[in-house]
């Protein structure tokens, strides 16, 4: 029987494992190098001479088999566990979700995406924010979760097709930051994650009804 518990433990143990066996590489490519340890970190070889000569006096030392030494050299990063997009409609008018950031994407990260309006003089956009488990650059709405939505304000007199940048920030703590900018009046909105205020219910569908659609092409 899979036991959840057992499974987290042992993944511990191991990153646990890895993490120590990496911290002492460093230290002994440190010492021949005479280099400092952030900078044989930030640019450690795992091909060179001198890394496989400290990994196999290591697993010498402690008794493992080269390749598991070497195995635990691999980079551990901080990774995305979701991917984060906006809801807009393809060139067949299928609303979809467009995800900028993708699921297991190195953090911090950033991504942007021109978007276009929908209408002639469209007066506001409302733009929907979604997280999903998926690593496609399209899914349909219903693999999203809505965690957001902020409305942008647009000028009179706007074009059909007018840009609409949209930019995502994710940093390490998982904060995602959202800006949305169009460049006829240079206006601006800024929108930090916070699902405690997504706009549910009745005021999500009068917010929807109230803008127009965001387009793609």
């Amino acid at each position: 029987m899979f036991d959840p518990d057992e499974a987290i433990a042992k993944g511990a143990a191991i990153f646990g494992w890895k993490l120590s066996v990496n911290d002492d590489l460093v230290r002994r490519i440190a010492q021949k190098t005479s280099q400092d340890e952030d900078v044989v970190k930030a640019g450690m070889d795992l091909q060179s001479e001198t890394v496989r000569e400290a990994a196999k006096e290591m697993a010498e030392e402690i008794g493992y088999e080269l390749p598991a030494v070497e195995g635990a050299l691999i980079s551990i990063q901080d990774v995305a566990s979701k991917s984060f997009g906006v809801v807009a409609h393809n060139p067949e008018n299928q609303e979809l979700v467009f995800n900028l950031i993708l699921r297991n994407t190195p953090v911090p990260a950033a991504a942007m995406k021109n978007f276009y309006t929908a209408v002639p003089n469209q007066k506001t956009v409302l733009v929907r924010i979604m997280e999903s488990e998926t690593s496609d650059g399209e899914i349909s709405l219903q693999y999203g979760m809505q965690i957001g939505t902020v409305q942008l304000n647009l000028p009179a007199g706007m074009p059909a097709d007018s840009p609409i940048e949209i930019s995502f920030m994710l940093n390490k703590e998982g904060r995602l930051i959202m800006t949305a900018f169009e460049s006829v009046g240079t206006r601006a909105i800024n929108f930090t994650i916070d699902t405690a205020s997504v706009i549910q219910g009745k005021a999500l569908e009068e917010a929807k009804t109230r803008s127009q659609s965001l387009v793609v092409h």
